[in-house]
């Protein structure tokens, strides 16, 4: 069977409010607390204070806002993770033989964010390269050197439905409202 040519990822369960404990738990308390330089507690305090106030928005500094960054770059690396195939080693009387499961994303070119984490983000550039191919896990089928793009007013979804009607129409504003990071 030959693989679809278009991929497309949707995580609803990485989100960076009202599913932030899976987020969270994705890659453990301990190390987004590491990555932030705080305590597991403090990260467990932010969590829980999401969760009873999603619509809390983070200043430009102080550890909300580092909270978010660190969140939406572990929502990228993650679901580029469950959505990129990886190579299998098995080892045969003939020689090593790698199998395939998955996607094979290495060569996709253009890697899109969206939502209010990424668009608020201190450096968009550095989140999203959290999607590329890491040579610490060389057997992965991730994307290997993407351009990166943002979508700043949150048209992708409009723009999808409006192509089933006006392709073109949705793709000329789609590039004009996409920025390249």
């Amino acid at each position: 069977m030959q693989e679809p040519y278009i991929k497309r990822s949707v995580e609803g369960d990485l989100g960076a409010r009202y599913s932030l404990p899976t987020l969270v738990d994705a890659v453990g308390k301990e190390v987004v607390a590491s990555v932030m330089g705080t305590s597991i507690a403090t990260v467990q305090q932010i969590v829980e204070d999401l969760m009873c106030h999603p619509e809390s928005f983070a200043n430009e500094a102080g550890l909300l806002k580092t909270f978010d960054d660190v969140a939406a770059e572990i929502a990228v690396k993650e679901s580029t993770t469950r959505h990129a195939g990886f190579l299998q080693v098995h080892y045969t009387p003939f020689g090593t033989v790698y199998e395939q499961t998955g996607k094979d994303l290495t060569g996709v070119l253009h890697v899109i964010g969206t939502g209010g984490p990424l668009v608020h983000h201190h450096n968009i550039h550095s989140a999203l390269k959290a999607s590329q191919h890491d040579n610490r896990n060389p057997l992965s089928l991730k994307p290997h050197a993407s351009r990166f793009y943002l979508d700043r007013d949150y048209i992708i979804s409009t723009m999808g439905l409006l192509s089933t009607h006006y392709p073109h129409e949705a793709l000329t504003l789609l590039k004009r409202h996409l920025v390249e990071v």
